[in-house]
């Protein structure tokens, strides 16, 4: 392909007319950039600078924020005329700031207004709809209530200073997303054989509140917690003897120890309650003809607990 003999001329012409151009745009932006952190350096922004036609004197630091995470860049411009601007942008990456700095230059070196951006697309009206109850915005604030029923099996030696050994039935009450922290009612009936003296029986039937305020979990399906427990009852010492025998008391016993819970499939879960146990009510109990205490309750004991529980609602 040939050019006409035209061409070359304008060709020189207009190259003749554009490097002056390009000289003086050169020569009328005096530019200063400090990039750091993979920003963008001094060749980036005196491409942008020369597109908008800018003039004057423009310094650039641009560097990440250790204080924020976030970029800090600060711009100095200072027009052909002497006027001075400075200004501190910060923001999520480099390349906004960058860009940020950017308009300021063009702003204050050639009055140019920032660019808008255009007006969105209206939206399509809606067609008219069955009016609907209005959604409240206010949170939920009462927590979610958890009910579990299950059986236990218990030994203690709160009553007799043996072991003695029993079975419950339970009931759970928790509050929110622990398990443990709640409420738990159970009746239990326990009995020990004592070879003391006179042969003795003791037989335990009671009634027990336990609150766990505090528990935390240690895995999806392990938690730790600390409880307390108050239980009433009634406590029945018989001898083996031809005489009358001491009959039933009224028996009140308290405890605080460590729960433990580990969730297991089919929604099944065990509980240990370890407790350490204070009699309320001091009991000694005498039979005509014995000589001394035939049986006496120790102020302080033990008390363990293993339970097998399925959650009933939710």
């Amino acid at each position: 392909m040939t050019l006409p003999p035209a061409a070359p001329r304008a060709a020189l012409a207009l190259l003749a007319f554009a490097a002056p151009l390009a000289a003086f745009a050169a020569e009328g932006l005096t530019l200063s950039v400090r990039a750091e952190g993979g920003c963008p350096r001094e060749p980036w922004f005196r491409d942008q600078l020369a597109h908008l036609s800018v003039r004057g004197e423009v310094s650039v630091t641009l560097a990440p924020d250790p204080n924020t995470g976030e970029y800090a860049g600060e711009i100095d411009a200072r027009t052909p005329e002497g006027a001075a601007v400075h200004r501190r942008i910060t923001g999520p990456s480099c390349t906004t700031v960058a860009e940020s700095l950017v308009v300021v230059a063009q702003v204050h070196l050639t009055g140019k207004p920032a660019p808008t951006a255009p007006p969105p697309d209206p939206a399509p009206r809606p067609r008219p709809s069955a009016p609907r109850a209005p959604l409240s915005t206010q949170p939920v604030s009462k927590p979610p209530v958890h009910l579990a029923a299950g059986l236990s099996a218990l030994t203690d030696t709160a009553v007799s200073g043996t072991p003695m050994f029993g079975a419950a039935a339970v009931t759970w009450l928790s509050f929110g997303d622990y398990p443990l922290r709640g409420f738990a009612l159970s009746g239990a009936y326990s009995r020990a054989d004592l070879p003391l003296a006179v042969p003795v029986t003791v037989e335990h039937l009671r009634a027990r509140l336990d609150a766990v305020p505090f528990d935390l979990r240690l895995t999806s399906t392990t938690s730790v917690g600390i409880g307390a427990f108050v239980s009433v009852g009634n406590l029945h010492v018989s001898a083996d003897i031809e005489r009358s025998t001491p009959g039933g008391r009224v028996f009140w016993l308290t405890g605080l120890g460590l729960r433990a819970r580990q969730d297991l499939p089919a929604r099944i879960f065990l509980q240990l309650d370890a407790d350490a146990t204070l009699a309320l009510t001091r009991r000694r109990y005498e039979v005509t003809g014995v000589r001394g205490d035939l049986f006496s309750l120790p102020l302080f004991g033990a008390a363990f607990t293993l339970s097998a529980g399925i959650p009933l609602f939710p």
